[in-house]
């Protein structure tokens, strides 16, 4: 879990990238791990959102959880 966190960390912090990757795109997939360094169940894990819901995500949330599960 803490894996795929740390894949919306960067999501989140490059939120506009990852949005015109996937919108404009032919292979966002490969795309997204090439640009973020994302792994495979990361990437995966990105896509399976819908972009309004990673749009909504609060850094500051995510951040916690980050620090939680890395406890």
């Amino acid at each position: 879990m803490l894996h795929i966190v740390e894949g919306f960390l960067v999501a989140f912090s490059n939120l506009d990238e990852v949005i015109r990757i996937i919108r404009e795109e032919d292979d966002p997939k490969s795309s997204l791990k090439k640009s973020f360094n994302l792994s495979e169940k990361q990437v995966n894990a990105v896509l399976e959102l819908r972009l309004r819901q990673l749009a909504r995500l609060e850094e500051e949330r995510i951040q916690t959880e980050l620090n939680e599960l890395t406890e």
